[in-house]
């Protein structure tokens, strides 16, 4: 064995080269013996992998504990760990699923080739982006979708059995009658498409919220009005209506 690196190539022909190239060959040995150990072997005990950097791994990742990094994870396949799957400096990669017992967590992009399963909360520093989504076509049980002050989504729910001080709303009839309908295009789609941006229709919050605060939604500092909850304000306009069909049978007509 006189390879670069080894022994026999580092000094001149000796007499006892010979036992140098069956030291080189014993140390080739060792070392591959201890890649095939650590190709088979367990990386942790049920506890935390953390990787300063980058986490690469061409095939699967399981681990029972949990899986964080503070550079990207990118797996070929599948991520799978019994408790959080974080990535604090990047994106959360997968050509498989992400499969975790708790939360799956990124700053950055968290891509996956098939499903994204937590039994805790998936959770993105950024925007949550899945044309999927988009192009589904929901027609059994479906319900709208909300977002909350701390950009939690989920449903809501009508049901008298959730509700408690249950008040009649006194609607300002005059109040509602009096906003005025508007077309309108968004700041934000005209600086992406210019002339191309789309018309709207719709109220302005400044507005409503004069009429129904309760069916605008704020800021931060709870006080400036961000939009406008139309669900809400819809349902009340009800009241508007049963009061004119009151008037009309009271008028006769």
């Amino acid at each position: 064995m006189s390879g670069p690196g080894t022994l026999g190539a580092a000094m001149p022909p000796q007499e006892d080269d010979a036992q140098r190239r069956a030291k080189d060959l014993e140390r080739l040995q060792r070392e591959q013996a201890s890649a095939q150990s650590l190709a088979a072997s367990t990386i942790g005990n049920g506890g935390t992998l953390t990787v300063d950097g980058n986490l690469v791994i061409n095939g699967t990742i399981t681990t029972p504990g949990t899986l964080s990094s503070a550079g990207a994870i990118n797996a070929g396949t599948t991520m799978s760990a019994g408790g959080n799957i974080t990535s604090t400096g990047g994106d959360l990669i997968s050509s498989g699923g992400n499969v975790s017992g708790a939360t799956v967590s990124a700053t950055g992009t968290v891509t996956a080739g098939t499903n994204v399963v937590a039994a805790g909360q998936v959770v993105s520093a950024g925007i949550i982006n899945s044309p999927g989504t988009k192009a589904n076509t929901v027609t059994v049980g479906y319900s709208a979708v909300y977002i909350d002050s701390t950009g939690n989504m989920g449903g809501n729910t009508s049901s008298r059995r959730y509700k408690q001080d249950i008040t009649p709303i006194q609607t300002d009839e005059a109040g509602f009658l009096g906003l005025t309908t508007y077309k309108f295009r968004y700041i934000a789609a005209v600086e992406e498409l210019g002339a191309a941006a789309p018309y709207e229709c719709g109220l302005m919050a400044e507005d409503v919220v004069k009429v129904a605060p309760w069916a605008c939604f704020y800021e931060a500092d709870g006080t400036t009005v961000r939009g406008i909850n139309y669900d809400r304000l819809v349902v009340c306009l009800l009241n508007v209506v049963q009061d004119h069909e009151r008037r009309l049978k009271a008028a006769g007509i």
